[in-house]
């Protein structure tokens, strides 16, 4: 029989926690180190999609209009610009 207060281990890990006093995390929340991971791997990918899409429309600006290959590094600056902004702005938030 269980007596009142005392909790029910289910797993070596809650009993860890609990004998040694360790704070646990709300359950289905990932760990802090998981979401700094995942907004890590954001950052890449959002970096180089920035760049890509800034290179793919001042391309096909350039095909369009005929002024090879000014529009593409007009708008590969202007990607790399916002995506080089948007990276500082998203590590401000990992800390």
């Amino acid at each position: 029989m269980k007596r009142a207060g005392t909790p029910i281990v289910s797993s070596p890990l809650f009993a860890y926690n609990v004998l040694w006093g360790k704070p646990m995390a709300r359950k289905g929340s990932p760990p802090d180190i998981f979401k700094k991971a995942g907004m890590a791997m954001a950052l890449g990918t959002l970096f180089l999609s920035y760049i890509l899409a800034g290179g793919l429309i001042g391309y096909y600006l350039d095909k369009w209009l005929g002024t090879t290959p000014w529009m593409f590094f007009v708008f590969f600056f202007i990607g790399t610009g916002g995506a080089i902004y948007n990276v500082f702005k998203m590590a401000a938030r990992l800390k």
